[in-house]
């Protein structure tokens, strides 16, 4: 059987870290759901797991009834669906009472959906608004049956989950869900799936869905990156005698050819230039949250390992050879005129 499982959609984010984009960021969280419901018809996938924190707060009717579309996408996937940490489950007026397709299956509280047309049994538990049983967690045991067994639950550490404890019990596939990013343990049977996108900068690394092939053989696991945006990390080398047409052709230059959907965590390294507030470094092109980490000296250290294979290494490691003040002096003036004759 193959399997597509998602968790931590957030669909309602206000997705704020993107300022002047937040709008069109909260449109692409949707959008990227709609691929993944066509990535199940084309990848052929008979069953979609939703492992929590779809929306990011109770949604609004508007909002269901836009899933329920995406929904009718899915040719012949079912879709199990559990509720998270942030999209709990409520007695009334909850998601779990609104009018699914009859192939989507809300788990309540802790339940089971058998699926027999697969030949799987999905076991999961649901957040609750209520505050659940702690005993539920080390009750869980696979159904006793010749199916392939699926455990779906959503939480970390802090909710008492532990992984090597779930894979304990015998299931073909544990389906995590409430961490941004990706995490796989046990040989491919436990995972986190991570959010589709991601949420803010420090979702790094790749985002999408994990298709999962399982058998009583064996369990496949490949991550799919479908997101539409990605986030880096960044160091930038500053002078403090450069201008800000400067800074910003070094910025150029250190970004190279990265696509063009990817943004940045900038760090500053170095000394910071006078006259330049780090609102003008957060203007800088794909810049989305800026850390000051300049030193009134240069940490030669860092800089000689960032430019171990250039003369700015060489410079350095020469200059620590020599003693005394004289030499920190003209390592320090010659470290400013070598950026500085980068960016130009």
């Amino acid at each position: 059987m193959r399997l597509i499982h998602v968790s931590d959609l957030k669909l309602g984010n206000a997705c704020e870290s993107f300022r002047a984009e937040a709008d069109k960021r909260k449109e692409e969280l949707w959008d990227t759901f709609k691929e993944i419901c066509r990535a199940c018809n084309n990848r052929r996938a008979g069953l979609l797991l939703l492992s929590g924190n779809i929306f990011d707060r109770q949604p609004r009717f508007d909002e269901m009834q836009r899933l329920k579309e995406m929904f009718s996408l899915l040719d012949n996937t079912a879709v199990v669906w559990i509720a998270g940490t942030s999209d709990p489950l409520r007695e009334k007026n909850t998601y779990a009472t609104y009018p699914w397709p009859e192939n989507v299956h809300i788990i309540k509280g802790a339940g089971r959906v058998h699926l027999p047309a697969l030949g799987c049994c999905v076991t999961g538990v649901s957040c609750m608004e209520e505050e659940m049983d702690a005993d539920i967690f080390s009750a869980l045991r696979p159904a006793p049956s010749d199916e392939l067994q699926i455990l779906m639950m959503n939480g970390d550490s802090a909710q008492g989950i532990r992984h090597e404890k779930l894979a304990s019990f015998g299931y073909d596939y544990v389906a995590l869900g409430g961490r941004q990013n990706f995490y796989i343990w046990e040989n491919e049977r436990c995972a986190y799936a991570g959010s589709p996108e991601p949420l803010d900068i420090s979702g790094t690394g790749k985002h999408g869905y994990i298709l999962v092939n399982l058998s009583d053989k064996g369990t496949g696991i490949e991550i799919v990156d479908i997101a539409k945006r990605h986030f880096r990390s960044a160091w930038l080398y500053l002078s403090r005698f450069m201008s800000k047409t400067e800074v910003e052709k070094s910025w150029r230059i250190a970004r190279g050819n990265s696509p063009e959907n990817t943004s940045y965590k900038l760090v500053l390294k170095g000394q910071r230039p006078e006259g330049i507030s780090l609102k003008e470094y957060e203007e800088l092109g794909g810049v989305l949250a800026v850390s000051d980490e300049t030193e009134s000296g240069f940490n030669t250290e860092e800089l000689k390992k960032a430019h171990s294979k250039d003369i700015l290494g060489a410079f350095i490691e020469s200059m620590e050879k020599e003693d005394g003040q004289t030499a920190a002096k003209a390592m320090e003036i010659g470290i400013e005129a070598l950026l500085k004759g980068a960016s130009n």
